[in-house]
């Protein structure tokens, strides 16, 4: 019967005389991997020490969580789940914003700037969050 469960994908077969607090732990334990198995899915790469926690909605960086903006959140991970992908200023108005917002172009322009200063390790020289000149925005991510 255990075998049979095992083939079938179970990763572990129960027994009727097993003892509460070993069911407890042992759904702890299954508890704690399905958490850090959702988690490494959310993290995306921003630079060096940095990390976008898309189901905390929050940067991470050695130092700890940094909370960023609705719009500023959604902006960069929009850009940072495309990597490498240029969106024009329309684009991420409509995306982020939404089309039934007033934003103009320049907000994109101001948002960036406000990334820039949280996520590169020089601003005023941006290695991520690159300036398609004429066009928009685009994504480079870490070489880890």
């Amino acid at each position: 019967m255990r075998l049979a469960a095992l083939v079938l994908g179970i990763d572990d077969a129960l027994t009727t005389d097993m003892s509460p607090s070993e069911l407890a732990g042992r759904l702890a334990l299954l508890e704690e991997r399905a958490r850090a198995r959702a988690q490494r899915g959310s993290l995306l790469p921003i630079s060096g020490d940095v990390d976008l926690d898309l189901a905390a909605r929050e940067r991470r960086c050695r130092t700890g969580p940094i909370h960023l903006r609705p719009k500023e959140f959604g902006l960069l991970a929009l850009l940072a789940s495309h990597p490498g992908r240029v969106f024009t200023r329309r684009e991420l108005l409509g995306q982020v914003w939404g089309d039934g917002d007033r934003a103009r172009s320049r907000t994109v322009d101001v948002h960036v700037r406000w990334l820039r200063s949280k996520i590169e390790p020089d601003p005023g020289r941006p290695v991520h969050l690159v300036t398609a000149r004429g066009v928009g925005y685009r994504f480079d991510p870490p070489q880890r």
